[in-house]
């Protein structure tokens, strides 16, 4: 796709525009029996078609090529400047296509809902292409201890994880120092005199990527 290259044919500056009246309508070949004439195809309905197409070829990061006439599909399809692969129809860290930002396809980031689940969500800034939210509930041992392993692995990280104990009563939940891993992590559940006791619920939500 290009411009028209023909005899006779114009600079930008001195093409034919669309005329500042009239009413928008629809093109004839004309009827000979009523006397009605063919429609006249103006120079600025040409222009304005062509300009349309070299604008949506520029927005998806190409240049018009007369050589090519499959520009426009190439950019409807999504394929333009986006480094696809097998497993995702895009690579979320290149989705942005010229001007326009490319609809997200959910499918690349899949979630369970469950008590124990996990969200992924886009993130360009992710070597992934996305950050995963994890969250979960569990019961402590008779040392007070949760081994919590993830719903999904965490691919490079874990950046935060935060948790609270589900009772009636006052007490704390931590962390187990050393334990967090990208595949788990222990917490430890003690009451304010520091007992420790089996069957408390503990909450803990983990964010990384």
């Amino acid at each position: 796709m290009d411009r028209i290259i023909a005899p006779y044919s114009v600079a930008q500056a001195s093409a034919d525009v669309a005329p500042t009246t009239g009413t928008p309508a629809f093109a004839t070949d004309g009827n000979p029996s009523t006397g009605t004439p063919a429609t006249q195809w103006p120079a600025y309905q040409y222009n304005a078609i062509q300009e349309e197409l070299i604008a949506a070829i520029n927005a998806g990061a190409l240049t018009a090529d007369r050589t090519k006439n499959n520009q426009l599909a190439t950019v409807l399809n999504g394929k333009a400047a986006l480094a696809g692969n097998a497993a995702q129809s895009f690579d979320v860290a290149n989705a942005a296509v010229g001007s326009l930002s490319q609809a997200v396809n959910q499918g690349q980031f899949p979630s369970s809902l469950a008590a124990n689940g996990y969200k992924k969500y886009p993130d360009p800034t992710s070597p992934t292409g996305y950050m995963i939210e994890q969250w979960g509930i569990g019961t402590t041992d008779a040392s007070g201890k949760i081994y919590v392993t993830f719903p999904i692995p965490f691919p490079n990280a874990v950046n935060a994880i935060t948790g609270n104990h589900l009772g009636t009563g006052g007490a704390s939940l931590i962390v187990v120092y050393g334990s967090l891993s990208n595949n788990g992590v222990t917490l430890n559940i003690f009451n304010v005199a520091g007992a420790t006791q089996s069957s408390w619920y503990g909450y803990w939500r983990a964010i990384g990527f």
